[in-house]
């Protein structure tokens, strides 16, 4: 049973860190799903979303970064995860266009500030990619739940269906 999460950004990182694997499955990361973990870095999410999907689902892995790419590869190769692939991707909304569709759950943990302008672009095209009743699971450190509702309503095709302290679910509607 999940705790009360703190509201401090900060706070709540490391709590989500602690409770990754019952927000993901609140967020909707179950047996079967494929989920784009988008700025994967260490591979904490995309770790635990393997093990939540089991062998019967898939987690594709991206990052600009390609020592981030390189560590969650050799980490899934570690645990015996067989449903981890990863992918290096440029910056920018080509990158994102690329990435294929039918996800069930995207992951956008403490990276819509590295997109800058482009953000709420970001968002709209990564709902695209979403197979019907998906999900995008946001957590918007340093922009803020505030910026991150005015880009929602900005792409309006999403709403906002759940919330876990600083975690939005967000879907199509």
């Amino acid at each position: 049973m999940l705790t009360d999460p703190p509201g401090d950004e900060r706070a709540f990182k490391v709590w989500l860190q602690e409770n990754a694997a019952e927000v993901l499955a609140r967020m909707g990361m179950c047996a079967g799903a494929r989920v784009i973990d988008c700025g994967c870095g260490s591979g904490l999410f995309t770790l635990a979303a393997a093990r939540l999907v089991g062998e019967e689902g898939h987690v594709l892995a991206v990052d600009v970064r390609p020592k981030a790419v390189e560590e969650v590869r050799r980490k899934a190769q570690k645990e015996g995860l067989q449903n981890v692939d990863t992918r290096l991707v440029e910056r920018g909304p080509e990158a994102t266009a690329a990435l294929p569709d039918g996800a069930d759950v995207i992951l956008l943990y403490d990276v819509l500030q590295e997109t800058g302008d482009s953000a709420a672009e970001m968002l709209g095209v990564l709902a695209g990619k979403l197979a019907p009743g998906g999900v995008l699971s946001i957590f918007p450190m340093h922009v803020g739940v505030a910026r991150l509702m005015d880009m929602i309503a900005e792409e309006r095709g999403l709403e906002l269906r759940d919330r876990i302290g600083l975690v939005l679910k967000v879907c199509r509607r």
